[in-house]
C-alpha cells in the first residue's frame, strides 16, 4: 500500500478502493460515469495512480466505505469495488506485503474477532480459474488466523484476490 506508484496522486484522508469494471463497449464511458455519479453525491475523488481504461481495475480515492457504496451502487460500469490492500507480481511478494505492518492493520482486527464471518473470492481477468485453484490460492494466505466462521453465502468479510493476465488471441483455439 505504500507504493509510490500507486499512492502519489491520493489525496489526504483518501482510502484506496478498487473498482472491478465491466469490459466491453463500456470501457471508454466508464471514467465519464464515474466523475458523474461523483458529481451527482459531492463525492471528491482523488486518483492514486492514473486510470487506465483498457484494464477492468480501477484504483480510486475515496474518503470512505460509505461513499465506495454510493459510488458504484450508482455506477453502471462497475461491477464491485474493494478495499484496495496490495498488489504484487507474484504471490510471494504479495503474500509479503499483506503480512507487512500496514497491510496487517488493515486485515488483523478482523481475523481476530470470532464473531467476524468471512470468505476468500479468486477471480482471474482473461482467464477462467478452476475451481481447485481458487482454493490453492486461497489456501496460500492461512497465514491471515481468521477465527470466525466461514460464510459463502453473506460474510461480515470478504477478501478478494484478483489476477491479471495478458490477452493472448491464440488461447482456446485448437492446437494451441
Amino acid at each position: 500500500m505504500d507504493d509510490p506508484a500507486y499512492t502519489q496522486g491520493l489525496a489526504p484522508g483518501h482510502r484506496i478502493f478498487l473498482l472491478v469494471c465491466v469490459q466491453g463497449p463500456l470501457e471508454g464511458f466508464r471514467l465519464p460515469e464515474l466523475h458523474s455519479v461523483a458529481k451527482l453525491y459531492n463525492l471528491p475523488l482523488s486518483w492514486p495512480a492514473p486510470p487506465d481504461s483498457s484494464r477492468p481495475y480501477v484504483l480510486v480515492g475515496l474518503e470512505s466505505e460509505d461513499h465506495a457504496r454510493k459510488l458504484t451502487g450508482r455506477m453502471v460500469s462497475a461491477k464491485n469495488c474493494w478495499e484496495y490492500w496490495a498488489h504484487a507480481p507474484t504471490y510471494a511478494d504479495l503474500h509479503a506485503k499483506v503480512k507487512s505492518d500496514p497491510v496487517r492493520a488493515l486485515w488483523e482486527p478482523y481475523a481476530r474477532d470470532p464473531s467476524v464471518s468471512w470468505r476468500f473470492s479468486v477471480s482471474g481477468h482473461q482467464r477462467t480459474l478452476p475451481h481447485a485453484q481458487q482454493i490453492a490460492t486461497v489456501n496460500t494466505f492461512s497465514f491471515m488466523p481468521f477465527q470466525g466462521p466461514i460464510n459463502l453465502r453473506t460474510p461480515d468479510l470478504e477478501v478478494g484476490v484478483f489476477e491479471e493476465y495478458a490477452w493472448d488471441p491464440l488461447r482456446g483455439q485448437k492446437g494451441h
